[in-house]
């Protein structure tokens, strides 16, 4: 499976930096953009599914566009990139949200194509 850059075509050049409008049509389609620094990652790396499912709290404004079975790609540090699945979403307090995220694998960019492209499930 491909994912292609912002102006939707795969190119040596990769991806574009998007548009606020652009984003705002990816996040009604289904699509999250998760940002998680690198000691986080690491933490979710070390619990018994390895970072391939887990669940984040957030306020409740910041969850409002995590939809269960929305696409989300989560971002460590700006310097790798994953994808998975919202699982759900879960009000836990006055304040906060619960976001469940499940199928978390690593992306890869293809060096030729300048698109991304999702590795095999590990098995």
């Amino acid at each position: 499976m491909w994912i292609r850059n912002s102006t939707g075509h795969c190119d040596s050049r990769g991806g574009e930096v998007m548009e606020e409008r652009e984003i705002r049509q990816l996040q009604t389609a289904g699509l999250i953009l998760v940002r998680v620094d690198h000691e986080t990652w690491e933490a979710l790396e070390d619990i018994r599914r390895h970072g391939a499912r887990f669940t984040l709290n957030y306020r409740h404004s910041a969850a409002r566009s995590a939809k269960a079975r929305s696409l989300a790609v989560i971002a460590v540090d700006a310097s790798h990139l994953r994808i998975g699945i919202v699982r759900s979403r879960q009000a836990i307090s006055s304040l906060d949200t619960r976001v469940a995220f499940d199928f978390v694998d690593d992306m890869h960019p293809a060096r030729s194509l300048g698109c991304f492209v999702i590795s095999k499930p590990r098995r």
